[in-house]
């Protein structure tokens, strides 16, 4: 089974945050988010992992996948920027751009990455075309289009 063997990295608020595929790499994985996490009290430790809980973790593979990085995300959500940061692993963060022109958000490991994510989204997505108005005869659109004999 995909599950046997593998690890959850759990919180104390959070729950569940990452699975890892072996004990070793999650020891590591602990060590490396528990000081993140000691100065406002949580609590982070490892537990073998169950199917219902891999639903929906992100599966960390390698030593650096488990680093732990400050995730930068902005977000412009009409005209109004945001800004957030949460302390997670490295191999969780999504680094790109999403959205159209209404409502964009950038991922990243610094704010400066995460607005050029942001902005270069904004640029991708064209400004809506005016429609043409075109004038036309009532009558010509009124005229049948085919003459039956």
């Amino acid at each position: 089974m995909l599950f046997e063997g593998m690890y959850v990295v759990h919180t104390s608020k959070e729950g569940p945050c990452a699975a890892v595929l072996t004990q070793v790499l999650g020891d590591q994985a602990v060590r490396n988010l528990r000081p993140a996490y000691f100065d406002i009290g949580e609590r982070v430790w490892l537990a073998p992992a169950r199917p219902v809980q891999l639903k929906d973790l992100e599966v960390l593979r390698t030593v650096e996948e488990i680093e732990v990085v400050v995730r930068h995300r902005v977000q412009c959500w009409k005209g109004e920027w945001t800004s957030q940061t949460k302390i997670m692993f490295r191999g969780q963060v999504r680094c790109g751009g999403l959205g159209d022109r209404r409502a964009v958000r950038g991922e990243g490991f610094s704010h400066a990455q995460a607005m050029s994510f942001a902005e270069a989204r904004l640029e991708l997505d064209p400004a809506a075309q005016e429609v043409a108005i075109v004038p036309f005869s009532l009558e010509d659109f009124l005229r049948p289009r085919v003459q039956l004999s």
